[in-house]
């Protein structure tokens, strides 16, 4: 375990990333934070990402980038699973499919 990756997060408690798994940027870790979150507030989703300093179409490339990465599936497991079938419905529903029930394994 010498290559390994360790994140200490407070309320997630110690995440041990595994050798070769390049973890989050602190960007990606704070708009997947918000992401889980976000709806608790008195706010449109826009207003919300507004008050982390970033445009709507910033904070979407850096929430897609953070899904792709195995690192956000090791930090927050059931956010990113969540999102992931979600985007893959949407993707489904975009191109005609039917939604299979994306899997994520």
């Amino acid at each position: 375990m010498d290559d390994a990756v360790v994140h200490e997060d407070s309320e997630e408690g110690r995440v041990v990333l595994p050798p070769g798994v390049e973890p989050l940027s602190e960007e990606e870790r704070s708009v997947l934070e918000y992401e889980q979150s976000w709806w608790r507030y008195a706010r449109t989703k826009a207003d919300a990402i507004r008050c982390l300093g970033m445009s709507s179409a910033h904070y979407y490339v850096v929430l897609g980038k953070a899904l792709d990465k195995p690192a956000a599936l090791f930090e927050y497991p059931e956010l990113v699973r969540r999102l992931l079938r979600l985007r893959g419905r949407r993707a489904a529903e975009r191109h005609g499919r039917a939604d299979d029930g994306y899997a994520i394994s």
